[in-house]
C-alpha cells in the first residue's frame, strides 16, 4: 500500500472548521448589539489585559501596548463581521493569522488566554445577559481550542517557480528598475495581465505578506514592495498595445477601510487596455466620498475590493449607497473576504468574482446585455 501524506495543518484547520460550523447562528439584535458597543468593549478589553498582563507578561511587554490595541481592535472587527455574515468556518484563518503573528513576536499561550477571558468579561460588563449567551459562544469556541491554533504549523513563505523566486529577491532589495525591467522581459510568457498577476504578482505578494507575520520582515520593508509592485503594473500594462477607445465606463475602487489595492489597480489597468473609460478611486476612502465620485463619473459597472474579512461590513453599507446612488450600474465585487461571504454578498451585488479575468469577463457581459 502506499504510503499517504497527511498534512498536519490541514487535518487541524479543517477539525476547527467543522466545530466553528457548530457554532449557532447570533441573532441581529445581539449582532447589533455587538455592534453599537463595540468601542466601549475594546476599551474594557484594553484596561482588562492591561491589568491582568501584569501578572503573566508584564515584563515582556514593554512598548507593545500599541501593537497589541491594534491587534485587539483587529480582532474585535472579525468578530463582528463572523456574527455578522455567519462566518463561522472563516473564524478559524482569521484566529490563525492572529495567533500566528502574535506567536512570531514572542506572544504565548498566557497572553492569549488572558486576551480572550478580557473579552468574555467586557461582553459580560457591557451587554445584557440574553444577547451574551449569544455573543460569547465565539471566544468560548477560542479558549476551549487555543492548544489546537497554538498547534497549527507556522506557514511558508517559500515560492517554488523560479520567476517569484527572482522577483521577490529584487522586490525585498528594493531594487524598483530591475524588478519592473524583469516582468516586462516576461511579457510573452503571460498571455494576459490577468494571468501577470495570478501567476506571478499574487504568489509573491502572498509570500511578503506571510514574512510580515513571522516577523521575518518589517511594515516598511512589505510596504515598499507592494509600492514596487504597483510600478511594476505601470510598467507592464505600458508595454502592451491598447485598444481603440469604448463609450463604455468603469468606476473601480476598494472599500472602506481596505488599505489592499493592487489587485482592483490591476483591473483598472487591464480595463484601461481593453478601452473602457476608467476612473480608479485607489485604496480606502470614506464611503461619501466614494459614492459622491461615483455619482459624478455616472459608470457603466462599478467594481468594488475587499480582501480583509473586517472589512465586510463597510462592504456592504457602501454597496447599499452606491445602489440608491447609481441604480443603473451593475455592481461587481471582489477580493478575499468577498469570496468568503459570497452566499451573503450576492444579494447586494450584481456578481461577486473569484479573480481579475473573471471580473472582466462578466463586467462585458453585463455592459453587452444592457446595450
Amino acid at each position: 500500500m502506499a504510503n499517504t501524506f497527511i498534512d498536519p495543518k490541514t487535518t487541524l484547520s479543517a477539525t476547527l472548521k467543522q466545530g466553528a460550523r457548530e457554532l449557532a447562528q447570533v441573532s441581529a439584535s445581539a449582532t447589533e448589539a455587538f455592534r453599537q458597543s463595540l468601542p466601549r468593549l475594546l476599551d474594557l478589553v484594553n484596561k482588562k489585559f492591561a491589568i491582568d498582563a501584569r501578572y503573566c507578561c508584564d515584563a515582556f511587554l514593554g512598548n507593545r501596548l500599541d501593537f497589541l490595541d491594534d491587534m485587539h481592535k483587529h480582532l474585535g472587527d472579525i468578530f463582528q463581521a463572523v456574527y455578522e455574515f455567519g462566518l463561522f468556518e472563516s473564524l478559524v484563518d482569521e484566529f490563525s493569522w492572529y495567533v500566528s503573528t502574535a506567536s512570531c513576536r514572542g506572544f504565548k499561550k498566557d497572553y492569549f488566554e488572558k486576551m480572550l477571558a478580557a473579552w468574555k468579561s467586557a461582553l459580560h460588563g457591557i451587554l445584557e445577559p440574553a444577547k451574551v449567551h449569544e455573543l460569547a459562544a465565539l471566544p468560548g469556541f477560542l479558549v476551549r481550542n487555543l492548544d489546537g491554533f497554538l498547534g497549527m504549523p507556522q506557514p511558508s513563505d517559500e515560492l517554488e517557480a523560479e520567476p517569484q523566486k527572482r522577483l521577490i529577491k529584487l522586490l525585498l532589495e528594493r531594487n524598483r528598475r530591475e524588478a519592473a525591467a524583469y516582468v516586462v522581459s516576461l511579457a510573452k510568457e503571460y498571455p494576459s495581465p490577468q494571468g501577470l498577476f495570478q501567476s506571478l504578482l499574487a504568489p509573491v505578494l502572498h509570500s511578503i505578506g506571510r514574512l510580515w507575520q513571522s516577523n521575518k520582515l518589517s511594515a516598511a520593508d512589505e510596504h515598499a514592495a507592494f509600492e514596487i509592485c504597483r510600478y511594476i503594473v505601470f510598467r507592464f500594462c505600458d508595454s502592451l498595445g491598447r485598444e481603440p477607445k469604448k463609450s463604455i465606463k468603469a468606476y473601480i475602487g476598494c472599500v472602506t477601510g481596505e488599505e489592499h489595492a493592487l489587485a482592483a489597480e490591476m483591473m483598472a489597468e487591464v480595463l484601461n487596455l481593453k478601452g473602457w473609460n476608467v476612473f480608479f478611486s485607489g485604496r480606502s476612502a470614506p464611503l461619501e466620498e466614494t459614492v459622491r465620485s461615483a455619482r459624478q463619473f455616472q459608470p457603466d459597472v462599478v467594481f468594488l475590493s475587499v480582501s480583509l474579512i473586517p472589512n465586510l461590513p463597510s462592504a456592504r453599507d457602501l454597496i447599499i449607497a452606491v445602489r440608491s446612488s447609481i441604480p443603473g450600474a451593475r455592481i461587481i465585487l471582489g477580493g478575499a473576504a468577498a469570496l468568503a461571504a459570497k452566499h451573503v454578498m450576492e444579494k447586494w451585488t450584481d456578481a461577486v468574482v473569484e479573480n481579475i479575468q473573471d471580473g472582466t469577463r462578466k463586467a462585458f457581459a453585463m455592459v453587452i446585455r444592457n446595450a
